[in-house]
């Protein structure tokens, strides 16, 4: 074992070989040096609170680079990251620090007051504001002060360095980080990883990238998928301090700031989430010749309207530029992504291929291996797959399994096949399908349609199951304000009545403002159930 294979080992070796720019913030740029510096300072502090290997450190805070040296600090000695939504209520906090036994909590001082009667484990404070240029700095105490009411003294900063010496972590197999995942099964789970896992990603993107990988060096990666989410870890903060690169940090989704490091042909490479891109394809971000200096941008986490890969792909053509939306595939399970569609390698409707350690299969009900073309459980062995799930080995042992040739394959419980040139397709939620009538119904199906029809952003279908009558109800999102919504729930209905079977024509229609999120982006369908 050794220091370089862990993920604060990762950094701190290329920062002996680069001193270029690893983070941006708010027009601040930080040299890798001082991403060292700060994470060895961090690390000391945690170290002497009484921070030791394996135990757990919750941070629950935005992308801001104290952030990011508190990952990797808490990496550093050992210890576990334990990242939430940073909005997250604090009865929910309490009970999942119960639930990982964790002994320190990080959230950003704007929030403290929130928190500060959870008794489970001392609370710090992390702040973006000594990374502020100085009139934000001078400012920021003034401009949040109802919100910092009570943080004083609980700043982690203020903790004194150890005079200890620091035990580092040298092993990259043993638990690192705890992610909250949906799980294959529905139910809430949080998904136990190790470095090498998280490590994964950034060893590929010179498969990723291809001959573009030259140009990575120097180049910026927006970095605004938080880091509880496996693909803003992974792939958004991660894989470009692995690979040379720039993460350009933001707390929130900010279209002014993104369109400033895009004029400015700072930003090279895109990771955004369905939403996200349909925010930035309705804003003015993109549509600028400065967007020629874009090369790649990925796209992932939920279902994508294949509308947005046209129009972001048309506003790159008008605008000069080769950089096109690219969709992958992947699960807390996994990290993140490990399916991909590429520049110079990429088929429409596809989630892409995998990466070149990651083997696929898809098989029936009874756990046989289907042929090309036919559709069944995705399972997926990596170098990637997560431990398991914390405390719960009923559910690690029925997604997590090895085949009679020690392999070993998390079931994702999602539907699809694999095509003759490798790639693959993804139909849906396997738990998604219901019956009705006798008939299996697809909400993906309805969806993939509904989506195609003039007037929709954005749709979900769920199942209501009424003992006496099932029915599905379909729920829009209208591209427009203006629309004539009994005209658009007329257009919808004629269309699906014309492509479905009686059984999956929904029973209601209704438009609505937005479509609820999840904390990671991804509809919730069980709201939608609730609006029934």
């Amino acid at each position: 074992m050794a220091f370089e294979n862990t993920v604060w080992g990762r950094i701190t070796l290329i920062s002996t070989r680069h001193h270029g720019v690893a983070l941006r913030f708010r027009g601040k740029e930080f040299s890798y040096d001082y991403l060292k510096d700060q994470v060895d300072k961090y690390a000391s502090r945690l170290y002497n609170l009484g921070i030791r290997k394996d135990d757990v450190v919750c941070i629950a805070a935005p992308n801001i680079p104290s952030s990011i040296f508190a990952m990797y600090a808490v990496n550093s000695i050992g210890a576990i990251n334990f990242i939430v939504h940073p909005l997250i209520p604090a009865k929910a906090l309490e009970e999942d620090l119960k639930k990982t036994k964790a002994k320190l909590l990080l959230v950003l001082d704007q929030r403290y007051s929130i928190y500060k009667d959870i008794k489970q484990c001392p609370i710090y404070t992390i702040s973006p504001k000594n990374e502020l240029s100085p009139i934000e700095d001078f400012f920021y105490p003034i401009a949040y002060a109802s919100k910092l009411k009570g943080s004083k003294g609980h700043d982690l900063t203020s903790v004194p360095f150890t005079k200890e010496p620091i035990e580092r972590n040298t092993d990259e197999y043993k638990p690192s980080f705890y992610l909250q995942s949906g799980g294959t099964t529905g139910k809430n789970k949080i998904v136990v990883l190790n470095d090498r896992a998280v490590n994964y990603q950034g060893e590929n993107v010179a498969w990723i990238l291809g001959d573009q990988y030259r140009y990575c060096k120097g180049s910026g990666m927006l970095g605004f998928l938080p880091m509880f989410h496996g693909f803003g870890l992974a792939m958004g903060v991660h894989a470009p301090l692995t690979n040379y690169a720039t993460s350009d940090l933001m707390a929130t989704y900010n279209e002014k700031e993104i369109g400033k490091l895009i004029k400015a042909r700072k930003l090279r490479y895109l990771i955004v989430v369905p939403y996200l891109a349909k925010r930035m394809l309705k804003g003015k971000t993109l549509n600028n010749p400065s967007v020629s200096n874009l090369t790649h941008a990925f796209i992932g986490a939920d279902k994508t309207n294949p509308t947005v890969f046209t129009e972001f792909d048309s506003i790159m053509e008008k605008n000069n530029s080769k950089c096109r939306l690219l969709e992958g595939y992947g699960l807390t399970e996994t990290v993140t992504v490990v399916v991909v569609n590429r520049i110079f390698d990429r088929k429409p409707g596809s989630v892409g291929k995998p990466f070149p350690d990651v083997k696929l299969k898809v098989i029936d009900e009874n756990g046989n291996t289907l042929s090309t073309n036919q559709n069944g459980q995705i399972c997926i062995s990596a170098p990637c797959l997560a431990l398991g799930y914390l405390n719960d080995k009923e559910a690690t042992d029925k997604t997590f399994v090895t085949d009679e040739n020690g392999i070993r394959w998390v079931l994702t419980g999602d539907e699809g096949y694999i095509d003759e040139d490798g790639f693959l397709f993804i139909k849906g939620r396997i738990k998604d399908m219901f019956k009705i009538a006798g008939f299996n119904i697809f909400p993906a199906d309805i969806e993939d349609m509904t989506n195609k029809i003039e007037g929709v952003e954005n749709c979900a279908a769920v199942y209501i199951d009424n003992p006496n009558h099932p029915y599905v109800h379909l729920f829009i999102k209208s591209d427009s304000k203006n629309i004539d919504t009994s005209e658009l729930v007329k257009r919808v209905r004629e269309n699906l009545s014309n492509e479905l079977i009686k059984y999956a024509v929904p029973e209601k229609i209704t438009v609505i403002d937005n479509l609820p999120l999840t904390n990671v982006g991804k509809i919730d369908k069980k709201k939608l159930i609730e609006l029934d």
